[in-house]
């Protein structure tokens, strides 16, 4: 069964799909000179759940906005992972408070601006301990069942994230959320497992063969030559910020030669550039020419 597209209340995103992710408030300015032009060069938006609560109202892009869990807080040495009614909650502890994220606070600030929203989960890095993955596993597992029966935005599409560590344990996740009514399910994980092909492989396959009817969501991988290839193994939509953080280095995708370190216009300009280069999307004509101007003047430096 071919999935080519979902809808959502603010547009249909059709499949592959790729959505650069932003950020909001003050500690990337790099993305507030981007973001009015994401719209214009893909279908879709990531934000993190912990950027996104810095968005104002009139800065939401005009284009479905996805939305994650932050369950990726999970990772940072000052967080820990409890379970509390049967559902895991991240207790994260800096140096003045201590926050709690449990799925309803997820859930319900989800609803109230997300297009599509991914469940809380919790990473499995490699070499987690056996007794760890699956304790994370299955709190993951509660949380996006729990997410599903409470949700009270039914135009919000819900996609059930899948942690896992091999084929088995993928499979096992995808058939706690098979037939239950999720609109995608989403896998994380993968990036820092990336480099053992066979691993992801044997994931994304066994994840798709369980749920064969709903789209895969892959989180955090943005190499071209990656995604063809998890396309091909059944995924079908994507989300990376590597556009942006090529650009902050002064590295324009396709120029490797032309390295640009000075002010945050031109990198705005290169970032621009990887992102239409990956996604297809033409460039505005003035954004073009600027973009032609500054390479051009980079070559006569070399």
């Amino acid at each position: 069964m071919a999935i080519t597209s979902i809808s959502t209340a603010n547009g249909e995103v059709r499949f592959p799909n790729f959505s650069p992710v932003t950020t909001f408030g003050d500690k990337y300015p790099l993305d507030r000179l981007l973001r009015p032009y994401l719209p214009k060069l893909s279908q879709s938006v990531m934000v993190s759940h912990y950027y996104a609560q810095f968005m104002k109202l009139d800065e939401r892009p005009k284009c479905p906005l996805l939305i994650d869990s932050g369950g990726f807080a999970a990772l940072f040495s000052n967080t820990r992972i409890r379970k509390i009614k049967g559902l895991g909650t991240l207790i994260i502890e800096s140096e003045d408070k201590t926050e709690t994220l449990t799925p309803e606070k997820v859930l319900r600030f989800q609803e109230s601006i997300a297009d599509i929203a991914f469940t809380l989960d919790f990473p499995i890095p490699p070499k987690t301990l056996l007794r760890e993955a699956k304790r994370r596993q299955a709190l993951t597992i509660a949380n996006a069942l729990w997410a599903l029966e409470n949700r009270t935005n039914s135009s919000m599409k819900l996609f059930a994230c899948i942690q896992a560590w091999d084929e088995q344990s993928a499979k096992t996740n995808a058939l706690a959320y098979k037939a239950k009514g999720f609109d995608g399910i989403a896998i994380g994980g993968l990036v820092p497992r990336i480099r053992n092909r066979e691993i992801v492989e044997k994931i994304v396959k066994s994840v798709r063969e369980t749920v064969p009817d709903l789209p895969i969501h892959i989180f955090g991988i943005g190499k071209p030559e990656t995604i063809r290839w998890l396309i091909e193994l059944g995924a079908n939509s994507f989300d990376t910020s590597s556009y942006v953080q090529s650009a902050a280095s002064g590295n324009c995708w396709g120029l490797d030669k032309i390295q640009v370190q000075t002010n945050q216009f031109e990198k705005m300009l290169i970032s621009l550039s990887n992102l239409s280069k990956f996604t297809q999307y033409s460039l505005p004509p003035n954004i073009s020419w600027q973009i032609e101007q500054l390479f051009n003047l980079n070559e006569d430096k070399l």
